[in-house]
């Protein structure tokens, strides 16, 4: 169901990839990629409190998924909430994320820590 709501995502259709993520965690509530795209989906429209809040569920569902991290850092960044990104960049740098560091080290040069 992921791959079909990407699929409907680069179609431009969103509200149908956002209809067959739901449907696909009513059917597995553990599935941490359905999750992720739908932070994915969030993040693009600029609403990132909820990208936040299904990033966190990826995260928490995949603990270790350096990927999830990274992301759900990028989330919590344009939330404005740079503690728990910083958190989220490390944890995915200690996971061996490079991009991780370029995160941190580009929040570092912010000062917004």
């Amino acid at each position: 169901m992921v791959a079909q709501a990407k699929k409907l995502k680069a179609q431009g259709k969103r509200e149908a990839a956002l209809r067959k993520l739901f449907d696909a965690t009513r059917i597995d509530r553990r599935y941490a990629p359905a999750f992720d795209a739908l932070r994915d989906l969030h993040f693009q429209v600029g609403a990132y409190v909820e990208a936040v809040q299904y990033g966190e569920k990826a995260v928490k569902l995949s603990p270790g998924n350096g990927g999830y991290l990274l992301r759900l850092g990028e989330a919590q960044f344009k939330s404005k909430d740079y503690a728990a990104a910083e958190r989220s960049w490390r944890a995915a740098s200690a996971l061996g994320v490079a991009q991780a560091d370029d995160r941190l080290q580009a929040l570092a040069r912010t000062g917004s820590r």
